[in-house]
């Protein structure tokens, strides 16, 4: 598992400049030229979230170098049907806009977007069990809460909150 984690924070090492140049780029005289790179930064801010998430899914869900092998294609399989079902509910979600903006077909668009809804939230029970068969109870729970975690910690760092918990400090009375 050291192994993945100090791997995975090379290839993050690596990439940062490459990043943090790009961005560079992107501020620069608005050429073809740089759009170009921009695309390719974009390409490679992916990478990077996608090195992050497995160091931080190793890390949370505990796992090995056996269950890690199991683990992956069934999760990036279980992520390819979250983005097509979540593509779905936002497609369905517009077309119930422009139903009421138009002021017809609202019943049909509505049941379609809870349609859509209900299927994507099929995805994690279709999913459940090919985890369960992998990884322990315990594991797949937390990787549901690793999940919600890297989200919330990506938002955070998105909106500069970086300590991540400064709301919450607030709301407790002051920090901890």
């Amino acid at each position: 598992m050291k192994q993945i984690i100090s791997i995975v924070a090379a290839v993050m090492l690596i990439a940062s400049p490459a990043v943090a140049q790009q961005r560079k780029v992107q501020k620069g005289n608005g050429d073809s030229q740089s759009v170009e790179k921009v695309q390719r930064g974009g390409a490679e801010w992916r990478e990077k979230m996608k090195a992050e998430k497995i160091a931080f899914f190793t890390s949370e869900i505990g796992l090995s170098s056996e269950d890690a092998e199991k683990f992956w294609p069934i999760y990036n399989e279980a992520e390819k049907a979250r983005r097509k079902a979540f593509k779905a509910v936002g497609e369905a979600y517009k077309a119930l806009e422009t139903a009421i903006n138009e002021g017809n077909g609202v019943d049909e668009k509505l049941d379609a977007y809870l349609k859509a809804k209900k299927a994507s939230d099929a995805v994690d029970e279709e999913y459940l069990p090919k985890f369960r068969k992998v990884l322990s109870a315990e594991q797949v729970a937390k990787v549901y809460l690793a999940e919600e975690k890297f989200r919330r910690q990506q938002i955070h760092r998105i909106h500069g909150n970086r300590g991540g918990n400064a709301p919450r400090r607030q709301a407790e009375g002051g920090a901890r």
